[in-house]
């Protein structure tokens, strides 16, 4: 009895140590699976529980990826609150974000996240001919996903917005507030500065098309030097999915 009850500890013991320094690189799989092929982990480093790596994000074959440093490191701590919490840095010096996975939810917050605006034709292929440029900043304060429940409130300011098929540059500086609950997304834009003022607002739900609605404020000369543009995006997007109402 004595032998077979060592048997089992260490054969227990094996298996945690296993778990425990369990390459980083296992990983990248697991995410290119969860994104169909749009992100993936390369150049990664240490454990899954405390590591570093690139995080890249699959862009059209002309432009390459876009990347973000990542180091992540398990909090031991969070065990005696019922979770398994991971700390994850997507830049020196900037807020950290917390993934925690609780018995029925994930939970993630405090996301801050740079990128160029040609991020955006990288997400949202029907964006990538506008050719857009600026900075985005992308803050998500909680995410929670509870089995098919999703729940999330999410900002994107773009900054020094831009496109070569306007003549405008920069049009502005943007605001997008996002809601997110279940499989019904709620976007709501504002203009924080700029020659172009657009306010906006759409919704998306699982299995339909989306709609936006936008109303600008331009005086005719500014029309003029945005046609090329406007053309574009009526030509891109049904009426029903995008609409413009000028003042």
């Amino acid at each position: 009895m004595k032998r077979w009850r060592l048997v089992v500890a260490g054969s227990a013991c094996y298996l945690l140590a296993l778990v425990a320094m369990a390459p980083a690189a296992l990983l990248d799989p697991l995410l290119q699976r969860a994104s169909a092929q749009r992100l993936r982990l390369a150049n990664a480093h240490g454990t899954v529980w405390s590591g570093q790596a690139v995080l890249l994000l699959a862009e059209r074959a002309d432009q390459g990826a876009l990347t973000w440093p990542l180091r992540w490191h398990w909090l031991p701590g969070a065990l005696l609150q019922g979770m398994l919490a991971i700390r994850v840095e997507t830049a020196p010096g900037g807020t950290p974000a917390i993934v925690a996975l609780h018995f029925d939810r994930v939970e993630i917050r405090n996301v801050e996240i740079d990128a160029p605006a040609a991020a955006l034709g990288g997400g949202l292929p029907a964006l990538a001919p506008f050719q857009l440029g600026g900075t985005l900043r992308l803050n998500i304060d909680q995410l929670v996903w509870r089995g098919d429940d999703l729940s999330a409130q999410a900002v994107l300011r773009w900054r020094d917005a831009s496109t070569p098929y306007a003549s405008i540059a920069p049009l502005g500086e943007y605001l997008f507030s996002f809601s997110i609950k279940r499989t019904f997304v709620k976007v709501d834009l504002q203009t924080l500065s700029g020659p172009l003022r657009v306010e906006g607002h759409g919704s998306w739900r699982a299995g339909a098309a989306p709609k936006f609605q936008a109303f600008a404020q331009i005086s005719p000369q500014q029309r003029l030097l945005l046609e090329p543009l406007l053309k574009k995006i009526e030509a891109a997007f049904s009426a029903e999915t995008f609409s413009w109402n000028f003042k």
